[in-house]
């Protein structure tokens, strides 16, 4: 059973446009730099993300180093020559590669982690500040007898909540 989806030109204006009013509606307390320090944690989500499928792949061929060392043995032993290790670099060697791999994977995968939570923190942090300045300011707005009917401590919570 495959379902098929069928989007003309309209729909996908009209999806695009709700997507971008929900993300407007979403972040309405941010500025340029936010922009900038989500668009940026974003790509340093996506690089933390794509940091495992490569894992997968550097070990993947590690695997295979260990395999045809084996078989380079192997044809070795039964050639009693030593014309097949030649063939293949040193194990040693190649499982230092394998190393640096994963020394520069780790590094990468350290800062583009630090980015991504960085960056996004920052952010929130920024937003959070201009939606306590809005509350402040909508109940400085407030007439003399709201003031009265509201508790002082309800008004204490609800600015640092």
């Amino acid at each position: 059973m495959q379902l098929t989806i069928y989007l003309t030109e309209h729909d996908f204006t009209i999806f695009i446009h709700a997507v971008c009013c929900f993300l407007s509606v979403q972040f309405r307390f941010r500025d340029r730099l936010d922009v900038l320090l989500m668009v940026l944690g974003t790509i340093s989500a996506f690089g933390h993300g794509a940091a495992v499928p490569l894992q997968f792949i550097i070990f993947g061929d590690l695997i295979d180093s260990f395999i045809n060392d084996g078989k380079a043995q192997a044809l070795a032993a039964l050639n009693e020559t030593s014309a097949a290790s030649d063939l293949d670099p040193d194990l040693n060697e190649q499982m230092q590669d394998f190393a640096l791999y994963y020394v520069y994977m780790a590094c990468g995968t350290l800062i583009v982690s630090y980015g991504q939570m960085g960056l996004w923190s920052v952010t929130a942090t920024r937003q959070v500040r201009q939606m306590r300045l809005a509350f402040f300011r909508s109940v400085l707005k407030q007439d003399i007898g709201w003031f009265d009917t509201t508790d002082p401590g309800e008004l204490n919570s609800r600015l640092t909540a």
